[in-house]
């Protein structure tokens, strides 16, 4: 999704339903011209604002419908919800430390990066299963990325943590008809230069 209100103000947002900025909005119309040519069969979002616009920017660019999906969500921060990185490590030291580096680490009230891959990964499954031999697109935050991305190259979800994932960027992978994956981005961001 494209930069948010809070995004900007580098607050973690997590499933508070913050609205995308004008510079959000045109991020998001910058990536929906880079998806057109891949000609998606269906864009599937998280159920939060700043995804739904930015979704509904791409489908009217490709022509595809949109498809809310809850397992997109972003991830419960729990008690860091609003806060920015120094207020938490300052409150929160160890918690914070270990989350910025233990999969399994989740903030007060909040869910880990592994839960967050147990929530993907059928989604991964079922949109394979309903749209093989289509282009996906799908619209949802860094966390929940950055856990299909360790699905699809097949690693630890601790190697989420050497992956940047920016506002309006795009990753992508193709499964192959022997149900082999080929990631072929990570992060990029070429169509926001400008």
């Amino acid at each position: 999704h494209g930069e948010t209100t809070w995004g900007a103000q580098a607050r973690f947002a997590g499933r508070k339903d913050v609205s995308l900025t004008p510079r959000g909005r045109r991020q998001a119309a910058a990536v929906a011209g880079r998806i057109r040519l891949m000609t998606p069969a269906v864009v599937l979002t998280s159920p939060l604002q700043r995804c739904r616009n930015t979704a509904q920017a791409i489908a009217a660019e490709v022509g595809a419908p949109v498809v809310v999906d809850e397992r997109l969500i972003d991830g419960v921060l729990g008690d860091w919800t609003g806060l920015r990185a120094a207020e938490i490590e300052e409150r929160w030291p160890q918690t914070f430390a270990s989350w910025r580096s233990d999969p399994d680490a989740a903030p007060p009230g909040g869910e880990s990066f592994t839960e967050i891959r147990q929530r993907v990964r059928p989604l991964m499954t079922d949109a394979l299963s309903t749209y093989r031999g289509h282009t996906v697109v799908l619209v949802t935050h860094a966390a929940p990325s950055k856990m299909i991305l360790t699905t699809a190259l097949n690693v630890d979800p601790a190697v989420a943590y050497r992956i940047r994932v920016d506002t309006a960027s795009l990753s992508g992978f193709t499964v192959e008809a022997d149900g082999a994956v080929m990631v072929w981005a990570i992060n990029e961001t070429g169509h926001l230069m400008g």
